[in-house]
């Protein structure tokens, strides 16, 4: 999970009423910050913009329909949800005050459990802007199909797929990255997605590269056991968590929550799985990316930002559970843009996490007077690449602007 900051310059020159060519990340010119120029219009719990749908509480967005807008402000109240499909990320431009009290959803689709169907199971659809979850393999008495990688989109790498192998030796499909740290299975199978930048590196480059989480493979199945037909086949992998950027011109409140999650990988349900011509379980997605920048002040408290990766898909029968588990998805990437009109508070940067995550800062107000805490919702479990509860901090002072949560509830 990367959390990054970047002071938005010049931060004395006045705000323009469309567009926003004075503000620019670090100040160069190559990366202008383009809040839009109000033309789709004020989203007030609801919009007749194309893509939109649905009606209070449950909106829907299809990028594929159109994936930028440009609002001349932004309100979703609480209890309300909008939930983004599609496989372009999604791009919010606003010309004003930005407030998300409710709930924007863009995760991955988990795997699919292994099943009796003979035949082979789809991955789980990437969250708009992330990638879909490998097919799973479908075993020797129904046809030997090999199981599909998990789908990579830019920086973001998909889990790999292993080949079917003989009986007790077949794999599950690997976990897909958004930045290091997906997992690989536990046995044989494909390897964990590479994703060799860090979630520095990568949130750097989002003005050229912005996609979601790679997409986790689908599990290996047996190649020498006839079984029979009707013996379940392997999961198959989750998909991706999406991508969404949100530039607002003026403050952005996020009291509620966005969620780029990756799917889980499908099960392998089985009974007495090793005995039978069953396979192995499905890789997670990774999480996906969130971009928030605003020329304003970033305020919430009780705001939410989810990248968790999907978990691996397991072995549920526990005579052979440690055999044919999947690779569970890496964490995603945060990037927030932002200034702050207080400058009273010295430097406070405190992070006590393990090494494999990685935080950058770039240089600005927020540096110098933000700070982010590592904690966790639930037992004080430091952050963990593939899981866990845990929960950053961002504050301002004494004031709680964000949670950013890169495990599982």
């Amino acid at each position: 999970m990367l959390f990054a900051l970047a002071a938005i310059l010049p931060q004395s020159a006045p705000a323009p009423a469309f567009g926003a060519s004075a503000y620019s990340v670090e100040g160069k010119p190559e990366r202008v910050i383009d809040f839009g120029d109000g033309s789709d219009g004020a989203f007030a719990d609801g919009t007749s913009a194309p893509g939109f749908g649905g009606a209070a509480p449950n909106f829907t967005l299809n990028t594929d329909v159109q994936a930028e807008f440009q609002f001349s402000s932004f309100t979703l109240s609480a209890g309300n949800t909008i939930t983004v499909t599609g496989t372009a990320p999604a791009v919010i431009r606003v010309n004003g005050a930005t407030v998300i009290d409710g709930t924007i959803d863009l995760s991955g689709a988990a795997g699919v459990n292994g099943t009796n169907t003979g035949a082979v199971i789809a991955g789980g659809a990437g969250g708009p802007g992330g990638g879909d979850g490998g097919d799973s393999g479908l075993d020797f008495s129904e046809g030997l199909t090999a199981p599909e990688d998990g789908q990579a989109f830019g920086n973001a790498a998909g889990g790999t797929a292993g080949a079917n192998a003989p009986q007790g030796f077949q794999g599950g499909g690997g976990g897909g990255c958004n930045g290091p740290g997906a997992g690989n299975p536990t046995q044989g199978g494909g390897a964990a997605g590479a994703c060799t930048l860090t979630r520095a590196e990568i949130a750097d480059l989002f003005e050229e590269d912005f996609f979601g989480g790679g997409g986790g493979a689908g599990g290996t199945a047996n190649t020498d056991n006839p079984g029979t037909a009707g013996d379940p086949e392997p999961g198959s992998g989750g998909g991706g968590g999406g991508a969404i950027r949100i530039a607002s011109l003026g403050d952005l409140s996020l009291t509620g929550q966005i969620i780029v999650s990756g799917g889980d990988g499908g099960d392998l349900s089985g009974l007495l799985v090793a005995l039978t011509d069953a396979g192995a379980a499905g890789g997670g997605g990774a999480g996906g990316s969130i971009w928030l920048q605003t020329a304003g002040t970033l305020t919430g408290g009780a705001g939410t930002v989810i990248v968790a990766g999907g978990a691996a898909g397991t072995d549920l029968d526990a005579l052979f559970s440690p055999n044919y588990h999947g690779g569970a998805g890496s964490q995603g990437v945060v990037r927030i843009d932002a200034k702050n009109n207080s400058s009273s508070i010295a430097a406070d940067l405190e992070y006590g996490v393990d090494q494999l995550t990685d935080f950058f800062l770039e240089g600005g107000l927020w540096c110098s007077t933000a700070r982010v805490v590592a904690g966790d919702d639930k037992n004080g479990v430091p952050p963990s690449p593939t899981g866990g509860l845990a929960t950053l901090f961002l504050i301002f002072g004494s004031a709680l602007l964000l949670r950013i949560r890169y495990g599982r509830a």
